[in-house]
């Protein structure tokens, strides 16, 4: 009998089940908005037909678990502590979560809030990121290039805020989520990328007046996590060059994939966060409870664009091992 089954024993109630109790709070709090018009904190989406269902089709949107509510509330925590921080260190903070709007064609937004400094207003947004990703992000191009879709929507957001403000400089404020560090990303306002998503958006209203999806995104970095995916779906199926496979067995394969999808991600975010802890204190081997964890630092080469020299970085590897016995 385990030390919990013997206390439920002794009690004449059974014990709380408060993770439960977390993950039914937590799943209250997802909630399904309408949708009337193009947002600022996801201009950055280059799929057009995302954008129509968004407005047209809202009440079909798949909602996020109670996983993801929870990360979207710890990063409203962090943004009220980077906040005060903020003015604590002297900084002065207006227009704090004003919302803004564009007319033509429209956009909103709910900006975090402008740094008033010497006269100038900087517009900026904060974000809470892993220990991993904010080692990698040191300037708005890692934005803008990024493999995750919910990164290009940053400097989009931003350069929207910048416009809507009139401000020819603006910055991105990140948190280190396990170190509470923080780092600037700043951006200059950026006219021909404005218009692009300023064009993006007129035509997504042009289809939503003639109530015809734009054509389909073909990138599967952009479908994979799109909450309509599945609207998507009937389009997949009779596109042309489509080729059916009828195969028990790989379909089988496919939905056991799905099913370990999320503890994949789950593995990949805690194992992306260990090694941004255990490499803060630099190379060695460190004993936690009973893993044994060594981090050892290496070079490689890179070829640098343009002029194709070689350039020398250095790197951490993180090897763990759980002591038995």
């Amino acid at each position: 009998m385990t030390a919990t089954q013997e206390a439920q024993s002794c009690v004449i109630n059974p014990l709380p089940d408060i993770e439960a109790k977390w993950k039914e709070y937590k799943a209250k709090r997802v909630k399904q908005y309408p949708q009337n018009n193009l947002r600022a904190s996801s201009i950055g989406n280059p799929c057009e037909r995302y954008h129509y269902h968004s407005i047209h089709d809202w009440r079909e949107k798949v909602l996020h678990d109670e996983l993801l509510q929870s990360i979207f509330d710890e990063g409203n925590l962090h943004e009220k502590d980077v906040m005060r921080q903020l003015n604590e260190m002297g900084f002065e903070i207006v227009e704090q979560q004003r919302a803004f709007q564009l007319d033509k064609p429209l956009v909103t937004g709910h900006i975090d809030g402008i740094l008033r400094w010497h006269g100038q207003d900087y517009p900026f947004d904060v974000k809470t990121i892993s220990p991993y990703e904010f080692d990698r992000i040191d300037a708005i191009e890692d934005l803008i290039l990024s493999k995750k879709l919910y990164q290009r929507n940053y400097p989009a957001q931003l350069q929207i805020y910048m416009l809507m403000t009139n401000c020819e400089y603006g910055f991105l404020l990140f948190k280190n989520k396990l170190t509470g560090a923080i780092k600037t990303i700043w951006a200059q306002i950026d006219f021909d990328y404005c218009d692009q998503l300023l064009k993006r958006a007129e035509r997504v209203y042009t289809a939503l007046q003639a109530c015809t999806p734009p054509d389909r995104c073909n990138s599967f970095d952009v479908c994979k996590d799109c909450p309509y995916a599945h609207l998507c779906l009937p389009d997949i199926k009779m596109g042309e060059g489509v080729i059916p496979i009828d195969d028990m067995e790989l379909q089988a394969l496919l939905e056991r994939r799905e099913q370990l999808e999320a503890a994949a991600k789950e593995f990949k975010a805690i194992d992306s966060d260990i090694k941004g802890a255990v490499t803060v204190g630099g190379v060695g081997e460190k004993i936690c409870g009973p893993f044994l964890v060594r981090v050892t630092e290496h070079e490689r080469k890179n070829k640098v664009a343009d002029t194709w020299h070689e350039e020398i970085s250095t790197y951490f590897k993180t090897q763990i091992l759980k002591l038995e016995g």
